[in-house]
C-alpha cells in the first residue's frame, strides 16, 4: 500500500535522454525496500567513523593577543608605525631566540624548530594586534606557551633602546575546555552521511541490474 502512494506521487527529476525518467518517487520505493540495509549502512558507517576520531590523538588551542602602541589614535603616522612594528613582532614570535626561552620558561622538552611548527602568529594588517596561536596536546600547556611567548615579546620591547612602544597583552591565553581536533560529533555524523550515501548507490546498482527499472515514460 506504502509503495502504491509512493508511486502515485512520483515526481520527475531528471530525464536520461532515451525517453526515460528518472523520479523520486522510484527512489523512495527502494529505499523503502532496503530500509534495513539503510539503517545497517549508517549506523555501521557512524560507529566506524566514531571509533576513528576517538582515536585520533586530542589537539587543544590557546590563543593571546597583544596590542602594539596605543590602542586609540588619530595620528595617521602613529598608527601606520604601529602596525608596521605589530607585524615586526608577529615574525619574532616564531624565532629561535624567543622560543628557546619559552621552551626553559615552560620545561617543554623540545626543539624550537619543532614547537615553531605549533605556534602561529599573525598581525592584521589594518590593526596594531598581534594575534598568537598554540596547539599542543595538553590545554594547560597550550595556553603556558602562548603566554609566555607574547611574554618574551614584551621583554624585548623592555630591554630593547631603539624602541619606545608599549607592548601589553590584551587578552591573556586560558586553557581550553574542549579540544579543536579532532571533532568527533561532526566527524560522526559525516560517517553517516557517507554510510547513507554508499547503500543508496548499492540499492540502485542492485535494482537497475534485475531490471527493476524506473518508469519509462516519454
Amino acid at each position: 500500500m506504502l509503495e502504491e502512494l509512493v508511486r502515485d506521487a512520483t515526481l520527475t527529476v531528471l530525464d536520461d535522454g532515451k525517453g526515460r525518467c528518472v523520479d523520486v518517487g522510484w527512489l523512495v520505493m527502494l529505499a523503502i525496500r532496503r530500509m534495513g540495509l539503510l539503517i545497517f549502512s549508517v549506523s555501521a558507517a557512524s560507529l566506524a567513523a566514531f571509533l576513528v576520531a576517538s582515536n585520533i590523538p586530542e589537539t587543544y588551542e590557546s590563543r593571546t593577543t597583544l596590542l602594539v602602541g596605543q590602542p586609540f589614535t588619530s595620528n595617521h603616522d602613529t598608527l601606520l608605525a604601529d602596525q608596521l612594528e605589530a607585524q615586526t613582532y608577529a615574525v619574532l614570535a616564531t624565532t629561535s631566540p624567543v622560543l628557546d626561552k619559552v621552551i626553559d620558561e615552560v620545561g617543554l622538552d623540545e626543539a624550537s624548530v619543532s614547537l615553531a611548527s605549533r605556534v602561529l602568529a599573525a598581525a592584521p594588517g589594518a590593526s596594531n594586534l598581534v594575534n598568537i596561536r598554540v596547539t599542543d596536546s595538553n590545554a594547560d600547556r597550550a595556553a603556558d606557551i602562548a603566554n609566555s611567548v607574547a611574554a618574551q615579546l614584551i621583554a624585548m620591547t623592555a630591554q630593547s633602546t631603539e624602541t619606545s612602544k608599549n607592548v601589553a597583552v590584551i587578552d591573556p591565553a586560558v586553557a581550553s575546555t574542549a579540544p579543536s581536533w579532532p571533532r568527533v560529533a561532526p566527524m560522526t555524523a559525516a560517517g553517516g552521511a557517507l554510510g547513507l550515501l554508499l547503500a543508496l548507490i548499492v540499492i540502485v546498482g542492485i535494482a537497475l541490474a534485475k531490471g527493476d527499472r524506473q518508469s519509462d515514460r516519454p
